[in-house]
C-alpha cells in the first residue's frame, strides 16, 4: 500500500498537461473537441488587414487648432469602417508637397472622429501635410495610407 506522501492524485499530473496541451498553438479546436476537452475560450478569427483608405477633410478650427474629420473613401457613412480600431494620422509642417509619405514625421492616433489636433503659437500659419491609414489594434495591422492633405494652420 503507498504512503500518502508517494501518493500523487491523477488529476494533479493531468490537469497541467492539458492545460500546455490547450495553449499549445498546433493544436486546433477540431482535435480538442474530438479529445473530449472544452475549449473555455473560442479562437477569436483574426481580422485581415484593411483595404480601404481614410479619406481626411481636415478644418481651421479655434486658433491653433486643426480639426480633421474622416472616413471611408468613397463612403457616405462618416468615421471609420466596421472591424477598424482607429485610424492613424502622420502628419508634418513642411514648405512642398511631400514627395512621400516618410517626411510625415510625426504620428497622432485616434479612435473616433474627429481627430482634434492642437499646436503651438509659432505654428499658426504653416501648411501642415498630412495623410491617414486605418489601424487593427489587436493585430496591430496597418492598411494602406491615403491620399496627402494640407491645411493651414489658423
Amino acid at each position: 500500500m503507498a504512503r500518502k506522501q508517494d501518493y500523487v492524485p491523477s488529476e494533479d499530473v493531468i490537469r497541467p498537461f492539458v492545460g500546455q496541451w490547450l495553449m499549445w498553438k498546433q493544436v486546433t479546436d477540431k482535435e480538442r473537441e474530438e479529445a473530449g476537452v472544452h475549449n473555455p475560450k473560442p479562437r477569436r478569427p483574426i481580422i485581415p488587414a484593411p483595404t480601404t483608405v481614410p479619406e481626411l477633410e481636415p478644418k481651421a478650427g479655434l486658433p491653433r487648432q486643426v480639426v480633421i474629420p474622416y472616413r471611408d473613401k468613397d463612403s457616405t457613412r462618416r468615421g471609420k469602417p466596421a472591424d477598424v480600431h482607429g485610424i492613424e494620422v502622420c502628419h508634418a509642417f513642411l514648405d512642398h508637397f511631400p514627395e512621400s509619405i516618410k517626411e510625415l514625421i510625426h504620428s497622432s492616433f485616434d479612435t473616433k472622429s474627429p481627430l482634434i489636433l492642437i499646436f503651438d503659437e509659432e505654428d499658426r500659419g504653416k501648411r501642415l501635410y498630412m495623410a491617414g491609414r486605418w489601424e487593427i489594434n489587436r493585430e496591430g495591422i496597418k492598411g494602406p495610407f491615403g491620399d496627402i492633405v494640407m491645411v493651414i494652420v489658423p
